[in-house]
């Protein structure tokens, strides 16, 4: 078959469509450059693979690799006790790698066979397997490091370590490999009314979107529509006796400020001298006590509350919201002229925090969250 060139006709010049007709022959499917590139990736992994295959091998492999890691083991335990700790030099450093080699040798004569590439992978499969544990064992950072870093010089020159990462580069690279998806003849054709928007506060269609944080109010309105259908039968209120004629009373006061006159604790002294009791008040706060009165669950004064509670030692509990964020003063107008200024973090209806925190004002709620 010849080709001939062809022009086009002069009436059919200048137009920006023309029909057109397949030229006669057959169909060549064309091989981009990735293809190629895949096949001779898959053809060069298929030749390292064969040769990590062993033409020869020992009579017992698991005795003879045995004895050559206990000798490997060996060798690099009495390189270790004669340098260190003092340290050895740079030519000390390569006796190590030569005991390594020396070892191997040992192995290659005692079997007079050509087992190369088995010695090869027995000396890997230690320094995979026993050579963690040997270093593990020294004890010492310095020779920790320098140990792995003589191994990892020393099987870089291994020819089977080297097919061993080309094998792991190929397969890596035909994973990755992809053929581009085929391009347009042409561009796309721009739309009339432009590129498409993201919708704004004032676009007439949103697309809500589901958030357990946006509807706390819907859960805080079913959960204060529950009702207990039976309550606990009162206990009686334990007290402890510490004179003959003397009650005492253990009372608890969560999140109770920094004392004051009039407050809880004070009030509830005064009721008991009028009634001859004795009372043991806590009141625990950061704002009294930054150790004791850290009522976080992980720490040691909430673990020893919690025996009380649990024992059955305390007679009663007041607990006040967590002031940080719970505060009603965060309610309160600024001050004229003043521009940092604390504002509300919850409300009654978003009791877990308001819509468009900052993520300072976010640790906050969620410091205050774990206290209540």
């Amino acid at each position: 078959m010849t080709y001939e060139s062809t022009t086009f006709p002069h009436e059919v010049l200048g137009l920006a469509r023309r029909e057109a007709l397949q030229t006669a022959g057959p169909e060549v499917e064309q091989v981009t450059v990735i293809e190629r590139q895949r096949e001779e990736w898959s053809q060069e992994l298929e030749r390292c693979l064969s040769q990590l295959e062993f033409s020869v091998l020992p009579e017992d492999p698991l005795q003879c690799g045995a004895d050559l890691g206990d000798a490997l083991s060996c060798a690099t335990q009495a390189w270790f006790e004669r340098f260190y700790p003092q340290g050895p030099s740079v030519a000390e450093k390569q006796l190590l790698p030569e005991a390594w080699l020396g070892a191997m040798c040992d192995t290659l004569e005692a079997t007079a066979l050509a087992i190369d590439e088995w010695v090869q992978f027995a000396f890997l499969a230690w320094g995979d397997h026993w050579l963690p544990d040997i270093v593990a064992q020294l004890l010492d950072g310095q020779a920790e490091y320098d140990v792995e870093d003589l191994y990892a010089d020393f099987v870089a020159d291994l020819p089977r370590f080297q097919t061993l990462s080309r094998i792991s580069a190929l397969r890596s690279s035909l994973r990755h490999v992809h053929d581009e998806p085929p391009q347009a003849h042409r561009q796309k054709v721009s739309p009339i009314f432009g590129p498409p928007r993201h919708p704004t506060a004032h676009t007439k269609i949103q697309q809500a979107v589901p958030r357990p944080y946006g509807e706390q109010e819907e859960w805080s309105a079913r959960l204060r529509q529950c009702k207990f259908a039976t309550m606990p039968t009162i206990a009686a209120c334990p007290l402890y006796r510490t004179l003959p004629d003397i009650p005492t009373f253990l009372f608890v006061h969560l999140f109770s400020g920094r004392r004051r006159t009039g407050d809880f604790h004070m009030e509830l002294q005064n009721f008991a001298l009028q009634k001859n009791w004795r009372v043991v008040i806590l009141s625990l706060d950061t704002a009294v006590s930054i150790e004791y009165g850290n009522l976080l669950h992980h720490t040691v004064s909430w673990r020893a509350l919690e025996e009380c509670y649990l024992a059955g030692r305390i007679a009663g509990t007041l607990c006040g919201p967590p002031c940080e964020t719970f505060s009603e003063a965060r309610f309160t107008p600024p001050p004229e002229g003043s521009d940092h200024w604390p504002r509300p973090l919850r409300s009654f209806a978003q009791l877990f925090g308001l819509e468009g925190l900052s993520a300072r004002e976010l640790r906050q709620c969620h410091t205050g969250g774990n206290f209540f």
